[in-house]
């Protein structure tokens, strides 16, 4: 190791003027051959693919016109990198050319397939997954050891593999480089030895924490983990200053005192398309328990819901703060946690997804100030929502409405999320086989989900204290193909909608639920769910706008926009598939 540190050092001493003797003529007559040509094309077609985040404007299902995609280069944001990642390309391209022989052959079409798979791999999951690949990485070192054998299933079945071969031979480089060093006599050894370093030197992003405008690098950073999303600041930001400084609608303070107290638990679905519950006329069974509560007062089915997105993170944001989709430019001024403390009640959130710290999940930083807060996904209950989060949920919940104190007890249950094979647990699965014939997989997490609904509903049920049970998916079944975050299809959105008012709550706000049967037909969209709870939990109706109340006289439809705000939502419902 001695002696590699004193060659190297004497190498670089006398490289200036080596360079100058004989490295510059050299590189003068290999960079006009063909070859060099060739490269530079190649690697300036790959430089401007690699920033494939930059279309995710668009909708894979029905592209823009080419002019459109074209317009998208001339932007000097997207040309910067790509001159600079192209640079460095040549850079490694001319250290290359001290490998002797045919050396420098391997390791050029060696390295040019590797880029050429990152980068083409990189495009693939961006435009049809809005999953960057360098986010992978992140994604298996802030999981747990179920998430990871979730992923890498996912990933042999979607063929992302090639992504993880390129990266390997990347990692490879710098082993590659030091057997070449060390068996070799060639005086050039230290150039080829730093050019492969330079080479491997493009996934360090996987691991470090920099901020480099090239092909593969990201700031890697906790805030910009929802950036796998399609998460822009915007979101993160707005949702940071309306927990540090709300500004609450006037007279908050104390609104409840001296109201009825109400015991409110929301179940936050995942990935549920409203079209196969058979309580929306789904021919095959599917509601088994919920089912039952259709013929007893008190239960509703809101028959036309669209999320605020379809994206889980986002419809977060959506849902519970007063951010509206359709004004996406006008930020939140508060969220439901700050407002309802401050009237008085309690909040807690219970979920069965992952946290990923404070600053990158929605629903850790929106319900940051909750007066309790826990995450129960931790791998060792394979994420299965009636193993690890129901017991909790109906322990603490039979706590809270023996109270007798206004609370409302968020839940975000795992659901029907991608991949489902991974949300039925074995042992319930067995015992209800009968449910599940005929059904597959995806309608058989729609089984499961009910159950837990049923479980929770039936805690409510008993509840000699007011209280409701209100069950909103944050978005629509995600079918893994031609999908972008901003599509504009309604399949994504359409989700199911379900509550359930005990009888003392019944018999407590009958104006309410009068209210209620007029309110299930109406057209409604998940960003005005905040002013839903607010009426549910009793709150004085002149704290919520009247325009934005379902169960208001004054309320009134408009248009609802999906795709971020871009399309308007077709009236024709596509429930039914």
């Amino acid at each position: 190791m001695k002696l590699f540190f004193i060659r190297m050092r004497e190498w670089f001493a006398a490289a200036p003027e080596r360079f100058k003797r004989s490295g510059v003529p050299y590189l003068r007559r290999n960079l006009c051959r063909r070859q060099f040509l060739i490269y530079a094309a190649v690697m300036l077609v790959l430089s401007a693919v690699s920033f494939p985040d930059e279309f995710v404007e668009f909708n894979s299902a029905s592209m823009l016109p080419w002019h459109k995609i074209a317009g998208l280069f001339l932007e000097l944001r997207f040309v910067a990198p790509v001159v600079l990642q192209f640079t460095l390309l040549l850079l490694i391209y001319a250290l290359a050319q001290f490998i002797p022989g045919k050396g420098r052959a391997v390791f050029l079409s060696l390295f040019l397939t590797g880029v050429a798979l990152y980068t083409l791999g990189n495009a693939y999951m961006v435009i049809r997954y809005s999953c960057p690949a360098p986010e992978m990485v992140i994604i298996i070192n802030s999981a747990d050891a179920q998430e990871v054998r979730e992923y890498f299933s996912s990933l042999f079945l979607n063929n992302k593999l090639f992504l993880f071969s390129s990266i390997l031979f990347f990692l490879l480089l710098p082993v590659m480089a030091a057997w070449f060093f060390i068996r070799t006599k060639s005086p050039e050894r230290p150039a080829v030895f730093a050019g492969s370093i330079a080479a491997a030197a493009l996934l360090a992003h996987l691991l470090l924490p920099v901020d480099f405008p090239f092909m593969f690098w990201r700031h890697i950073q906790a805030v910009d983990f929802l950036h796998r999303l399609g998460e822009k600041d915007f979101y993160l930001e707005h949702a940071a200053k309306m927990v540090a400084a709300p500004d609450l609608p006037e007279g908050s303070e104390n609104a409840l005192k001296n109201r009825t107290a109400v015991a409110g638990i929301v179940i936050l679905g995942e990935s549920d398309h409203r079209g196969s519950h058979s309580l929306y006329g789904y021919e095959k069974t599917t509601d088994f328990e919920m089912s039952k509560y259709r013929s007893k007062p008190g239960f509703f089915i809101f028959k036309d819901v669209i999320s605020a997105t379809s994206s889980t993170q986002h419809s977060i944001y959506f849902m519970f703060s007063d951010a509206r989709i359709a004004a996406k430019e006008r930020p939140g001024k508060f969220a439901v946690c700050e407002w309802f403390q401050a009237a008085g009640a309690s909040v807690l959130w219970y979920s069965n997804q992952r946290a990923h710290g404070a600053w990158a999940s929605m629903a850790a930083l929106i319900f940051a100030r909750a007066d309790e807060l826990k995450f129960f996904a931790d791998g060792t209950k394979n994420t299965y929502d009636r193993i690890a989060l129901l017991p909790p949920v109906l322990k603490r919940y039979q706590e809270l409405k023996q109270k007798q104190e206004p609370v409302l007890f968020g839940v975000h249950i795992m659901g029907s999320h991608y991949e489902q094979q991974f949300r039925i647990d074995p042992q319930w699965r067995e015992q209800n086989q009968a449910k599940l014939q005929g059904l597959d997989i995806y309608d058989q997490t729609v089984v499961y989900t009910d159950d837990f609904l049923a479980e929770v509903t039936a805690e409510v049920e008993s509840s000699a204290q007011p209280a409701f049970m209100l069950y909103i998916a944050d978005h629509s079944e995600l079918l893994h193909s031609d999908r972008s975050l901003r599509t504009p299809e309604a399949v994504y959105y359409e989700i199911p909608v379900f509550l359930y008012c005990n009888a003392a709550y019944r018999q407590a706000f009958p104006e309410v639920i009068a209210a209620l049967k007029r309110a299930c037909e109406k057209p409604y969209q998940s960003d005005l769910t905040i002013y839903l709870l607010a009426r549910l939990m009793n709150m004085p109706e002149k704290l919520i706008p009247a325009q934005a109340d379902i169960l208001s006289g004054a309320y009134r439809p408009v248009p609802r926009w999906i795709g971020f705000g871009e399309v308007v939502y077709p009236e024709k419902s596509t429930v039914g598939r």
